[in-house]
């Protein structure tokens, strides 16, 4: 039995994350000038590098044929996804000295909760069009 993988919700996520961070630039640069909206989207681009990561993890191997294939590939993923925000936030905040903590952590933050709702939002639109 082939276990499908459907992407439109990750393809939606990634574009609920890259409208998100470009909106936190404009506040955060209103707010708190040019290093705002810099940290705005370094805090944005973390997050949808990372879940780019994850989603080329899940992508380029072959369909998986079973439910323990399928979570080995899911955790291979979530460790890739994790990697890159752990490496990416150590790189930030090591070497980008004027850095606007609380604009990159929201955005951060808001960029990680919108790929969650985006898959809840894509779900809701699936069981309304079954009903």
């Amino acid at each position: 039995m082939q276990i499908p993988l459907d992407f439109q919700p990750v393809k939606a996520a990634l574009y609920w994350q890259v409208g998100l961070t470009l909106m936190a630039m404009i506040v955060g640069g209103l707010w708190a000038g040019v290093h705002g909206a810099v940290s705005a989207a370094i805090g944005g681009g973390i997050s949808v590098l990372a879940n780019a990561g994850y989603t080329w993890v899940m992508r380029r191997g072959s369909r998986p044929q079973s439910a323990k294939a399928a979570l080995i590939a899911l955790l291979r993923a979530e460790a890739v996804k994790l990697t890159l925000v752990l490496i990416l936030l150590f790189l930030t905040l090591t070497f980008y000295k004027g850095i606007q903590i609380v604009v990159f952590f929201v955005t951060f933050f808001i960029t990680v909760l919108a790929f969650s709702a985006a898959f809840l939002q894509q779900g809701a639109d699936k069981t309304e069009q079954n009903e």
